[in-house]
C-alpha cells in the first residue's frame, strides 16, 4: 500500500507528536526536508535515535541530530 502524501506541516507534526521528536525551529526543519526529503534524510538515518519496539524516538532526540548523522 503507498504512503499517503503529507504536506511539510503535516510530516512535521507527525515527527513532533506523533514519534516524539524534538523540534525547536519548525521554518529550519521544513528547508531541510525541501533539501534532503522525509523518507532519505528519516528512513535512513533513525536508527541510532528510534526505539524499534516503540518506534518512537529516544528522549531528548532531535531533528539535528539526524540531520548531523546525515
Amino acid at each position: 500500500m503507498a504512503k499517503p502524501f503529507l504536506t511539510y506541516d503535516q510530516q512535521l507534526d507527525k515527527l513532533i507528536n506523533g514519534k516524539k521528536l524534538c523540534i525547536t525551529d519548525c521554518e529550519k526543519a521544513k528547508e531541510i526536508l525541501r533539501d534532503i526529503g522525509y523518507f532519505s534524510l528519516i528512513g535512513g538515518y533513525k536508527t541510532p535515535f528510534i526505539n524499534p519496539m516503540t518506534r518512537v524516538y529516544e528522549d531528548n532526540t532531535a531533528l539535528e541530530d539526524i540531520y548531523a548523522l546525515y
